[in-house]
C-alpha cells in the first residue's frame, strides 16, 4: 500500500494528489489535516462511487483505498 501524506497542504493540492493515486490504481492511504480538504475528498468519493475507508486521530484524517 503507497503512503501519502498531504498533511500542510492547502486545497485543492490533497484533492489532486488524492485523484492521482485513483488513476495509477491499486491501494493507497492518503493523510491529510485539513477538515476542508477531508470534506474534498469525501465530497469527491462520494460523487464517483469510490469506495474508502476514513480514519480520524485527533486532526488528523487518513483516507484508505482499496484496502
Amino acid at each position: 500500500m503507497r503512503k501519502l501524506d498531504a498533511r500542510g497542504l492547502a486545497c485543492p493540492e490533497p484533492l489532486l494528489m488524492f485523484k492521482r493515486e485513483l488513476d495509477l490504481g491499486g491501494s493507497f492511504q492518503l493523510t491529510v489535516d485539513s477538515n476542508v480538504a477531508k470534506e474534498n475528498i469525501s465530497r469527491f468519493c462520494n460523487s464517483k462511487g469510490v469506495k474508502y475507508q476514513l480514519e480520524e486521530e485527533g486532526a488528523e484524517y487518513t483516507f484508505k483505498v482499496g484496502s
